[in-house]
């Protein structure tokens, strides 16, 4: 399988001269006109080698289907149907998708029949376990038959939503009648969002939404203060939606934000606490992406799909920063032999043969490993990943060498 370019591809800092930008690929030579403002699909901003359109901080391949793992008849029958409903696919092929994100990872567990392992990893913050039997799955509101999902149309009518602009989760697992999972998935953006301006006609959301009675029996404020206020809008609409099916059909019902490490850390409280009433059955939790990467040797997966989506974690970027430097879009961990974070035995200092050396750890460090940096047996190599940065250092002579990629070279970055 090819895999979307990765840390291990492209350009460890992004290329510009005279209102051109490089292509992000290494060792590619096209230079295209810089974006302004708004990415945009042109052909003047293709690059004809790799075939992705390019900005200064991120790329988008022409064809989605390179930014996707799962790409057999199976998979691209079941995207078809998903499309005929789905507000719109148009970034499905951007570095940064959360779309593209959810469907590499999601679909993986799909394929293999284990979409409840998935569920027990996003309910881990809640010690809940879902029921034994598989679920059906709704991706982006689709039955995945090319319709609208029939539970959902309800809720969506039930709240006065147009069709084509109605509540869409990320993710829905149904166990009929007994558990609802509704997942709120997150990449580059935040939880913060508003509700947009109707500045031709009246707005009716205050009222359709929060002058629901159901709206009061699951929430502890106010509309406005919830979505305007708080700018919580997205979330509002799934717990809201969520919890009335759930309800109208029997089933416990669950909202999951599934965000990167590090990110959206308050928001249990910030949103789950302050606004949403979580007595049983309505419960909300915050999951991480990386809980899911932590969770593939137990997951039950085959081994050639965890080894997919264990490189797929380990070298998937999420852009270019202010700094010009490709950020590593997970964090990495030491327990993982990812080769961002290499757990194999550390070799004797190639400087001083000192044989007291320690790994450099990349990305958003655990708990577990920020602990193990403060007793010295391993150091904190930033949130930046990059092949040629230095995989070793020496506790003796603090040298540092070897490359994070397939060339361990070794690197001339001495400190004394």
């Amino acid at each position: 399988m090819e895999m979307p370019y990765g840390v291990s591809d492209l350009r460890p800092a992004r290329i510009e001269r005279d209102g051109e930008i490089a292509c992000h690929v290494e060792g590619c030579s096209t230079f295209v006109p810089r974006q302004r403002k708004r990415f945009v699909l042109r052909p003047e901003f293709l690059c004809p080698k790799h075939w992705i359109y390019i900005s200064p901080t991120t790329f988008q391949y022409k064809d989605h289907w390179r930014n996707l793992l799962w790409r057999e008849e199976c998979d691209r029958r079941l995207m078809a149907a998903i499309a005929r409903t789905k507000r719109t696919t148009a970034r499905l092929g951007r570095e940064r998708d959360e779309d593209a994100l959810t469907w590499n990872v999601v679909r993986a567990f799909h394929r293999e029949g284990r979409l409840t392992a998935l569920a027990e990893v996003l309910l881990g913050g809640l010690g809940l376990l879902p029921p034994q039997a598989e679920p059906s799955i709704i991706y982006w509101g689709s039955d995945g038959g090319g319709s609208r999902w029939g539970l959902l149309e309800q809720a969506q009518k039930e709240f006065g939503e147009q069709p084509d602009h109605g509540t869409e989760p990320d993710l829905a697992l149904w166990w009929p009648g007994k558990f609802l999972l509704f997942v709120e998935a997150k990449f580059c953006s935040g939880n913060r969002t508003a509700p947009s301006p109707k500045p031709t006609e009246k707005d009716h959301r205050p009222q359709t939404y929060g002058g629901h009675e159901h709206f009061a029996a699951v929430f502890k404020a106010g509309y406005d203060d919830v979505a305007v206020h708080a700018r919580k809008y997205e979330l509002m609409r799934m717990w809201l939606l969520g919890s009335w099916m759930a309800q109208r059909n029997g089933a416990s019902f669950c909202l999951v934000n599934l965000v990167r490490w590090g990110e959206e850390t308050d928001i249990e409280e910030a949103f789950g606490e302050q606004f949403c009433r979580q007595t049983p059955p309505r419960a909300f939790c915050r999951a991480t992406w990386e809980a899911i990467w932590d969770a593939l040797p137990e997951a039950g997966l085959c081994q050639e799909t965890a080894q997919t989506l264990e490189e797929y974690f380990c070298s998937k970027t999420c852009g270019y920063g202010a700094d010009r430097i490709l950020r590593a879009a997970f964090a990495a961990h030491a327990h993982r032999g990812c080769r961002w974070a290499q757990e194999e035995h550390p070799p004797a200092c190639p400087w001083c043969g000192c044989p007291d050396t320690i790994p450099i750890i990349y990305g958003y460090p655990s708990p577990a490993v920020e602990r193990r940096a403060h007793r010295d047996e391993v150091e904190l190599g930033g949130c930046y990943v990059n092949p040629r940065y230095p995989k070793w250092r020496c506790r003796k002579c603090s040298a540092r060498w070897g490359r994070l990629g397939r060339e361990l070279r070794m690197q001339t970055d001495r400190r004394g």
